[in-house]
């Protein structure tokens, strides 16, 4: 009683049509009286089906962006490793490969979201774990020997966001990988992205290096890979915290609370 439920109606010409139901009762003069009140949905139904096929098309249109744009950064990214390799200069040599590093970051978001159910949201936890991985991989480093820690709590960022943290991720493991630790020295990796109680999100990725020659403030540094950090994370709104005490520690503070749902 009160409910409305879905059937099938038949027309006076055979023909069958989605219909929707409800009944009710009254009680009038010691006796029960019921209405039934049956409403033809057909036109309703053909919205909902039009509306759902568009749906499922324009998901269909923007995986093949993804896919599409994420084939094109790594062919740039594969033309960035090959011209590093065929490079004579050194220098030259190492700022196409940390190029190729940063367009792979990026490829591998829009790889992520081709082969997510969300097409608005990154899952923070894979894709820190396959972006540190990857950088691992084309640094050649021995994981016995540089150990890798990850305490990623499950969250997920939108594209707008996950862009830049990506990049930022990039630099700041790619720069621990190259400068903490040389002459072959052992150490650890450490990757946390963190709920905190004053602080919705909080990205913090340290070594136990050497740490810099000395504190690096991270208002005015010459240094290529924090001057970039600094200005990716304005962009996102995190606030920067730098550290060189028993290795290096660089902190991100996201002050939005915002997040995309799944």
């Amino acid at each position: 009683m009160g409910e409305r439920r879905e059937l099938a109606g038949r027309r006076r010409d055979g023909t069958e049509f989605p219909a929707q139901i409800s009944i009710s009762k009254a009680h009038i003069r010691g006796e029960w009286f019921y209405t039934a009140i049956v409403r033809d949905t057909s036109e309703r139904k053909l919205a909902e089906t039009q509306i759902i096929n568009s749906l499922r098309e324009k998901e269909a249109l923007l995986k093949e962006m993804h896919h599409r744009v994420k084939n094109n950064l790594q062919v740039v990214s594969s033309l960035l490793n090959l011209q590093a390799r065929a490079c004579p200069d050194g220098a030259a040599r190492k700022m196409l490969h940390d190029s190729h590093s940063r367009v792979h970051s990026m490829a591998l978001l829009h790889d992520r979201l081709y082969r997510s159910e969300n097409l608005s949201a990154i899952d923070c936890r894979a894709y820190v774990s396959d972006l540190a991985a990857h950088l691992f991989h084309s640094y050649g480093v021995d994981p016995d020997h540089i150990r890798l820690h990850l305490e990623l709590a499950h969250m997920h960022m939108n594209l707008e966001e996950a862009v830049p943290c990506g990049l930022i991720l990039n630099e700041l493991i790619s720069n621990s990988l190259k400068h903490a630790f040389p002459g072959g020295r052992e150490g650890e990796i450490r990757i946390q992205l963190l709920r905190g109680p004053d602080c919705p999100k909080c990205l913090t990725v340290s070594d136990n290096g050497v740490g810099f020659p000395e504190a690096i403030p991270s208002e005015s540094t010459s240094h290529l890979g924090l001057r970039l950090v600094k200005i990716l994370a304005e962009q996102v709104g995190a606030n920067l915290e730098v550290s060189s005490r028993n290795g290096t520690q660089v902190s991100l503070k996201f002050e939005s609370a915002e997040e995309e749902k799944t």
